[in-house]
């Protein structure tokens, strides 16, 4: 996700345009989401919490 951001960054300046730039930030908040809730997880099984 991180390198999808990072290109979508580049074509939007390539573009100049403002909603590709909105949304390489949505992918970006996605990939942390996305790590954050694995590592929920992770930590759950490791600890039992369940």
């Amino acid at each position: 996700m991180l390198w999808l951001a990072r290109g979508k960054r580049r074509v939007a300046a390539a573009l100049q345009s403002k909603a590709m730039e909105a949304d390489s930030f949505q992918t970006t908040a996605c990939w942390w989401l996305s790590l954050i809730t694995l590592c929920g997880l992770g930590l759950d099984v490791a600890l039992g919490w369940c």
